[in-house]
């Protein structure tokens, strides 16, 4: 379970002046559960996306990862419960495939057998060949496989919690359709607890089991894809659900 209480989010300026980010944000993610954020411009999806795993730090209150407060608990530790994956992959473009995937193991001090064990089964779990992909270059691969590698990394250590941020942004519409009908049966198989940050309700939609909607810092309605088309908590709900479904993504 991941877990807002109350959570502020305040950011500086150069001049000292204050903007807010998050207006006590109160959001629970059940165990297990596939949530997607999404939201307007700036509406702090991804503010509260990096502060699960202290990437950034609230103002005021809490937020919790499996019962704990995550500032007490320390950071690294922290991180390696939780898989990230970011746009592009965030690969490191020196390693190859399998040392990209297999990095988090290495600096765990798993043997190197175990490695690459570990790193054949997540290439065989994201569809990439091992004998084909283990040795090759980021630079070599498309954008999916790119994609494919950075989900396949965070999953290394069997983290309960994966942080997905805009991870199809920088995708084409077809290769951000195959990725999404991929991962809807790969989520269901892990079972494990998914937040998911996008601008694309349609890719939220598909993925996601609740969805919440937010705007300028605030949390505005939680719940399916039929509780955001059929029964909108405001005005600003429907029209933005319309808006996008409307015209497009």
């Amino acid at each position: 379970m991941i877990e807002f209480r109350s959570v502020r989010k305040t950011f500086a300026d150069a001049n000292g002046k204050e903007t807010v980010a998050l207006h006590g944000l109160d959001l629970r993610i059940e165990p297990g559960q596939v949530h997607c954020l999404i939201g307007t411009s700036g509406c702090g999806k991804t503010t509260s996306l990096r502060l699960v795993n202290r990437l950034e730090e609230p103002t005021s209150g809490q937020v919790l990862v499996g019962g704990e407060d995550v500032s007490a608990v320390d950071v690294i530790k922290l991180r390696r419960r939780i898989g990230y994956v970011i746009q592009s992959g965030g690969l490191f473009p020196h390693l190859t495939i399998a040392q990209n995937v297999g990095v988090l193991c290495d600096l765990e001090g798993q043997a190197t057998h175990e490695v690459e064990q570990r790193v054949h089964e997540l290439l065989e779990l994201v569809n990439l060949s091992p004998s084909k992909f283990a040795a090759r270059y980021p630079n070599e691969l498309s954008g999916g496989q790119r994609q494919r590698i950075g989900i396949a990394r965070a999953l290394a250590l069997d983290p309960q919690y994966l942080l997905m941020d805009e991870p199809f942004g920088a995708l084409d519409p077809l290769t951000r359709g195959e990725l999404l009908s991929e991962l809807q049966p790969l989520f269901s198989t892990l079972g494990k607890t998914v937040l998911l940050v996008t601008h694309d309700l349609n890719e939220a939609f598909a993925l996601g089991q609740q969805v919440s909607l937010m705007h300028q810092g605030h949390l505005i309605q939680t719940g399916s894809r039929d509780d955001l088309v059929q029964s909108p908590a405001t005005e600003f709900v429907a029209k933005f659900v319309k808006t996008v479904r409307g015209g497009g993504s």
